[in-house]
């Protein structure tokens, strides 16, 4: 009986430490240290643990304390995947959309995000909701984008929130409706979520269903702009140009016009052209900064599909703005 209890006793203790190096590694891996990690992971009887598996495709992914290697990637997230680990599933979905590692195939990308998104994984049904509101591969169908936004905002995922409700502000794919957009901005924003924030600011600073609040909007934008959207670096960039809500600065619009602008913005980015060609805003005329940031204005809009609009559309947009 003696000799029973210490064997019994002898594998508890195994088992707690296998569980305490187990946490010890995973804790490494989230703080970026991927050579301490990689020390437990690669031993091969640490590698059935579907988190490890998963952890191992993003590092061959990356190059994370190992040599790339897409192989190896995609190896360790079919291990995870099909074991039904919800984001190796929606790791190896956006490999097939991508066709980083393996040839692109939306159909086993949308059926692998759908497995992610059956098995708790939420964002799997935003993705599905995203190939269709941009037609990646697909024909573009705004009402099926809405449908899984809505299929995943239902759940509280914060992207399908802010996505869903910018649909209901702008009235495509489903009838507009302002009540229901900002309701679902107020849940993402709850959440922190960044595109949920900047569209809430728009909602107020326009007055779209709800009394104008310009102070509120600013207040938001701020938020969003030191969160990091380009959208809202460049409203905030704006409301400093004209003075609208804030004390006019030049220096303060230049400086939020141009973090947009490294941050994605192509009407920033052309603004930023504007300001060196005519020398605005404190800033030295200079031709070549104008047409550096106007070619990566086009070479942005060509890369994400965007028509390129005429000159006397520009012309027309800034009186507007205006």
């Amino acid at each position: 009986m003696k000799k029973i209890l210490l064997v019994c006793m002898s594998l508890l203790f195994s088992v707690s430490v296998c569980a305490e190096e187990l946490e010890a590694a995973l804790e490494s891996y989230k703080k970026g240290e991927y050579t301490e990690a990689m020390e437990y992971f690669s031993r091969p009887e640490n590698q059935n643990n579907q988190e490890v598996q998963n952890n191992l495709g993003n590092m061959y992914l990356k190059g994370l304390g190992v040599e790339k290697d897409c192989q190896q990637a995609v190896a360790w997230y079919k291990k995870a995947a099909t074991q039904k680990y919800a984001i190796a599933e929606f790791s190896l979905a956006e490999q097939y959309r991508r066709g980083e590692c393996l040839d692109k195939d939306i159909d086993t990308a949308i059926s692998w995000y759908k497995k992610s998104g059956s098995h708790g994984y939420l964002p799997g049904y935003t993705q599905i909701g995203d190939i269709y509101a941009t037609g990646d591969n697909v024909v573009r169908d705004r009402r099926e984008a809405a449908r899984w936004f809505q299929k995943a905002a239902d759940k509280g995922e914060p992207v399908a929130q802010c996505h869903l409700g910018t649909l209901f502000m702008k009235g495509i794919g489903v009838r507009g409706n302002y009540e229901k957009a900002r309701q679902l901005f107020e849940k993402g924003a709850e959440q922190k979520d960044v595109c949920s924030i900047s569209n809430l600011a728009v909602i107020y600073g326009e007055g779209l269903g709800v009394p104008e609040d310009i102070e509120k909007s600013l207040i938001l934008t701020r938020e969003a702009a030191e969160m990091g959207s380009p959208t809202a670096q460049y409203n905030l960039a704006r409301s400093y140009e004209l003075g609208d809500g804030v004390p006019q600065s030049a220096k303060d619009a230049f400086n939020w016009y141009q973090r947009a602008a490294e941050n994605g913005s192509i009407r920033s980015m052309e603004r930023m052209s504007e300001i060196y060609i005519f020398g605005q805003m404190g800033q030295k005329k200079s031709q070549e900064k104008g047409r550096q940031w106007q070619k990566k204005a086009d070479t942005t809009r060509e890369l994400r599909g965007i028509p390129k609009p005429s000159i006397a559309s520009r012309g027309v947009s800034r009186m507007l703005e205006e």
